[in-house]
């Protein structure tokens, strides 16, 4: 951007048309209403203690993980596997389609762009080498999966599609304009469902899934 010059004095007397006042008073009030930058400020000239906290932008993070009524200790299908007490779906509660935490990141969101991360750790049991997966027996017919979605005030603005590996990572990141609201920014996620058809597939070989340690964090940055 180009040097603009300031208006050194507003003249407030011996005007004859409301417009003369006006021309100098918003060339002034323009530069101060998102016209500053480096090129209008001399290096150091704002003291670090002269500006308010969060006089830019905000920030804002949350705790989440798959809701405690959803899920069981000790699904393994075998007692003496290794995974006999990893926690995954209680499918009683839970056969498929996505699913809302509970634990909500809300904020009052100021008008600009806001920056979105998400991360979690997650289990997701796939199936082994013989027609056998982790916990125990089962002939899973397709893979077993997890995905997860950011959500906007219940616009979904970011996702991660379906991920077949048995631990994983998962972590997604966005930037989308906010307007000045109560905002509130959820994780879905859905797994994959098991089988309606118990004699073939019995709930013991449901597929099995697990996640926490999951962290929203917002970077409200102003317009």
């Amino acid at each position: 951007m180009g040097y603009r010059p300031k208006q050194a004095v507003i003249r407030n007397n011996n005007i004859v048309d409301p417009k003369d006042f006006d021309q100098e008073y918003d060339s002034l009030k323009s530069e101060i209403n998102g016209n500053i930058d480096r090129q209008n400020i001399r290096a150091g000239s704002v003291p670090t203690n002269s500006l308010k906290s969060k006089a830019f932008y905000s920030y804002y993070d949350a705790y989440v993980k798959i809701n405690e009524d959803e899920i069981i200790d000790g699904i393994g299908n075998s007692a003496s596997a290794p995974f006999s007490d990893v926690p995954g779906i209680s499918y009683g509660k839970y056969s498929g389609g996505w699913n809302k935490t509970k634990l909500d990141l809300t904020f009052d969101a100021i008008e600009g762009s806001l920056l979105l991360e998400f991360g979690c750790y997650a289990f997701n049991n796939v199936q082994l080498g013989g027609g056998k997966y982790a916990g125990g027996g089962g002939l899973p017919k397709s893979g077993i999966w997890l995905a997860f979605q950011i959500v906007y005030n219940g616009n979904v603005v970011a996702e991660i599609d379906r991920q077949y590996r048995p631990f994983l990572n998962p972590r997604m990141s966005c930037v989308i304009p906010v307007a000045t609201e109560k905002a509130v920014v959820s994780i879905r996620w859905r797994a994959t469902a098991r089988n309606n058809n118990t004699t073939t597939h019995p709930l013991t070989n449901a597929p099995m899934a697990f996640w926490s340690g999951g962290r929203i964090s917002a970077i409200n940055k102003y317009r």
